[in-house]
């Protein structure tokens, strides 16, 4: 097995892009480690001595950065394919950040059976582009966390899916794009960003329980959950969905501004009068100051009057930006929202403000970390206490971990996540 130089410590020459110097005594290896930033910040101490073996390729590489940044000791274990995430190098930065990452031969890669048995947990995907194909059965008594489109037994067990597959077999495609169009899906991978935090979790809670785990996360059934409760109504009801492209219900939702987009409903209701009224008095049209917006709903008003409501607002909102539409949001509790693209992302003061970008060596800004931690006493805030520590775990015999968590005694407090 064929380590990377490790990303934390690479040499850089100030300014300079490209591949990273090995250190002195590292292995060399053709394909160049990704580009972090040079001061990436240190993980939160909460998962300290928990060790993560990632062999699943793209599908786990989230998760397994959510462990990192939560303290645990992760490494990405390559297969002579390399990572299929190398196809997209900022991608593949921002997602193995904080990894240790290495190259192994195959499943039976002496090193790659060692690290896997001295580990705490393995996270795979059998059948996925990029994974190992690792027997569970080579380290039996640790965690192995399953991520596969359809779940490992059922009927679809041995389907393989592309992130629009997913999609399409979660309900989520269906209901997502404009009425008179075909379903569309967001250009980035949203089922991977769905079940990544899913399988962080279920890692987590496997281990709680003290004992060896086989734990099997489905995909389908991860992005299944954000459609809520519309599949079991179904039956009762026989509505099967609708894309609603820019409306929720008869009123429009989605605006254009001078430079950008923003969300606003025309809805009613005692919390949107205010805004609704304020609205009325800077429109200025007769459609708008001659409704009684203390009874206004969309539902209740002819075709005709609520089509000249809205273009008047459209023409009102197309001859601002969305920086100033937002202004008048903040300072009048206005319920509007700007539609942020990369360029407002990256320059919000709100994650400005709690760091949430750190700057790399070539200049690119990446997250720093994807899970958040705040310990202790939040600034300002004198009436918080202080976060409790989470004990480290008590290694066992020989290169073997013992239990994590520790255990406790009955009616003693177990260590929160």
């Amino acid at each position: 097995m064929l380590e990377y130089p490790t990303q934390p410590n690479l040499t850089r020459t100030s300014g300079t892009t490209g591949s990273p110097t090995p250190d002195p005594g590292s292995a060399e290896v053709s394909a160049p480690a990704p580009s972090v930033p040079d001061e990436l910040p240190a993980p939160a101490p909460l998962l300290t001595d928990l060790r993560i073996v990632d062999t699943g390729g793209t599908v786990t590489a989230l998760a397994a950065r959510i462990l990192a940044d939560l303290g645990a000791a992760v490494t990405c274990v390559e297969g002579p394919g390399g990572h299929p995430l190398r196809a997209d190098p900022d991608r593949f930065a921002a997602w193995t950040a904080r990894s240790r990452l290495v190259a192994a031969t195959g499943a039976d890669d002496p090193g790659l059976l060692g690290l896997v048995r001295r580990a705490d947990a393995v996270l795979h995907a059998p059948g996925r582009p990029g994974d190992l194909g690792l027997d569970p059965q080579v380290a039996p008594d640790r965690v192995w966390v399953a991520v596969t489109p359809f779940g490992t037994d059922g009927p679809r067990a041995a389907w393989r899916a592309s992130d629009l597959g997913v999609m399409a077999a979660s309900g989520n495609l269906y209901c997502t794009g404009d009425p008179d169009r075909p379903p569309v899906r967001c250009a980035e991978p949203v089922s991977e960003a769905h079940t990544g935090p899913e399988a962080a979790f279920a890692l987590l809670s496997a281990l709680a329980t003290g004992r060896p785990q086989r734990v099997d996360v489905s995909m389908q059934e991860t992005v299944c959950s954000a459609n809520m409760a519309a599949p079991a109504r179904f039956p009762d009801t026989g509505f099967r969905g609708r894309r609603r492209g820019d409306r929720i219900g008869p009123s429009r939702e989605i605006w254009r501004t001078a430079d950008g987009w923003v969300s606003f409903g025309l809805r009613g209701g005692p919390a949107r009068v205010p805004g609704l009224r304020l609205l009325a008095g800077l429109v200025g049209t007769p459609s708008w100051r001659e409704q009684d917006w203390e009874r206004w709903s969309p539902a209740r008003v002819d075709p005709a009057t609520l089509r000249a409501i809205e273009s008047d607002l459209e023409a009102f909102f197309a001859a601002r930006s969305t920086s100033e539409l937002f202004r008048l949001a903040a300072d009048h509790r206005l319920m509007l929202a700007p539609i942020r693209g990369p360029a407002e992302i990256l320059a919000c003061t709100q994650l400005a403000a709690r760091r949430f970008f750190a700057t790399g060596p070539d200049g690119r800004r990446l997250p720093p970390a994807f899970a958040g931690v705040h310990l202790g006493r939040p600034p300002d805030s004198p009436a918080a206490g202080a976060a409790a520590a989470v004990p480290a775990r008590t290694p066992g015999a020989g290169d073997r971990p013992g239990p994590w968590p520790p255990a406790t005694a009955p009616g003693a407090q177990r260590p929160a996540w």
